[in-house]
């Protein structure tokens, strides 16, 4: 009777090795890849506070699937790398849903970067590996999160009824008659590119010069583009793209 009670908690041997169907792993086969926010991989500047995320499945093995999963967003990779959540840990939640699944975790700011991971449980409770971390950032959700300044014209350029639509200069009688259209930036700063939109094409200059200066007077302007040796010929309605090169 001892020696049969011995074989009964043995594994089944065949050749003298374990066969598969005794041993049992307590890893699931399945793995997670491919994570993607808002249907994207890694997407920088979303504009939603509740992003949809998704992901892959895939396993050696046939017939698996998901029976549930567990989402981490964390603030950084080295707390994911620790499993620590610190924006969402969703738990493990019992759904074989992987698409369109509704981020549910602290509010999201603007500007902020959030980095997360997923793992699965297969249909017999075991848990596959986390999967590779990806992440996405938020854009500007709130209109007071815009930090950008128009430059317009002040308005004794334009009729009281019209907006204007930037710096401009005043019409001149005679095409010989030099014009000026000065742009205060209030400090001196670095200039990749300046765009010149005609308001009507036959009002655009016939010949221009472009400038730069960092002092108010003057003294010692830096000249980004000229055109006053020959007519410029404009095509379209614009705009003119000079370039600056970070002057």
């Amino acid at each position: 009777m001892s020696a049969l009670c011995l074989a009964a908690a043995m594994p089944c041997m065949v050749h003298g090795e374990p066969s598969v169907s005794g041993l049992f792993s307590s890893v699931s086969s399945l793995k997670v890849y491919r994570l993607r926010c808002e249907s994207q991989d890694a997407p920088a500047g979303i504009d939603t506070p509740k992003p949809d995320l998704s992901w892959n499945l895939a396993s050696e093995q046939r017939g698996q699937y998901q029976s549930a999963y567990q989402i981490l967003v964390a603030s950084s990779l080295q707390l994911l790398s620790k499993n620590r959540g610190d924006i969402w840990d969703s738990g493990k939640v019992f759904s074989d849903q992987d698409i369109s699944i509704p981020y549910g975790g602290k509010p999201l700011a603007s500007r902020e970067k959030c980095f997360w991971k997923v793992r699965v449980w297969d249909q017999r409770g075991h848990s596959s590996q986390w999967s590779s971390p990806s992440s996405w950032s938020v854009g500007l959700l709130k209109p007071e999160d815009w930090k950008a300044k128009w430059i317009t014209a002040s308005r004794w350029f334009m009729p009281p009824d019209r907006r204007p639509p930037g710096f401009m200069t005043t019409e001149t009688g005679s095409p010989d008659s030099p014009a000026w259209a000065d742009i205060d930036l209030g400090q001196p700063q670095s200039i990749d590119l300046v765009k010149i939109w005609p308001e009507r094409p036959a009002l655009f200059p016939v010949r221009f010069r472009v400038e730069a200066c960092n002092d108010l007077d003057y003294n010692q302007p830096q000249v980004i583009a000229d055109f006053s040796a020959e007519d410029y010929h404009l095509t379209g309605s614009g705009p003119v793209e000079v370039r600056a090169n970070g002057i």
